[in-house]
């Protein structure tokens, strides 16, 4: 069952066990999953997508891949999950929802319009400053001389 229209490409950058188990999953959405493996080159790829999906099933203590997606300006769609909500405020920079709920994803991907992703785009790179080695090191700097 395809849960997405024809317009629709994943690709999936990374490695790892399940990955024999994912292409036999996709290998009859004639070429519409393209699994990229390891790659350096991820700024790049962003570039090509117009969401970034993050649904990982171990709880994650903080998502670089995440911010990297929010300061490419790219509409997140993470699990609540580890510090998903923390990261991203759903409906404003990007969505949360249910890990593992598959028909939640897909009705998320399908009502992105045009507008809303603009928006989010817009929010998304402004969230990804306040995760920014400037504001790292300031708030470190604040923190340290108040000592």
């Amino acid at each position: 069952m395809h849960l997405l229209p024809n317009q629709y490409y994943l690709m999936i950058v990374g490695d790892g066990p399940y990955r024999e188990e994912l292409e036999h999953m996709a290998s009859d959405l004639q070429d519409r999953v393209i699994f990229l493996g390891n790659r350096m080159n991820i700024p790049q790829l962003l570039e090509f997508a117009d969401a970034f999906v993050h649904m990982p099933e171990w709880e994650e203590g903080f998502g670089i891949t995440v911010i990297e997606a929010l300061a490419a300006g790219k509409v997140c769609i993470v699990a609540n999950s580890g510090a998903m909500p923390e990261i991203i405020t759903d409906g404003v920079d990007g969505f949360i929802v249910e890990k593992g709920n598959v028909m939640e994803l897909a009705n998320c991907l399908m009502e992105l319009g045009k507008e809303k992703i603009d928006i989010i785009r817009k929010n998304a790179t402004q969230k990804a400053t306040c995760f920014s080695m400037k504001k790292y090191c300031s708030t470190l700097d604040r923190l340290i001389l108040r000592n």
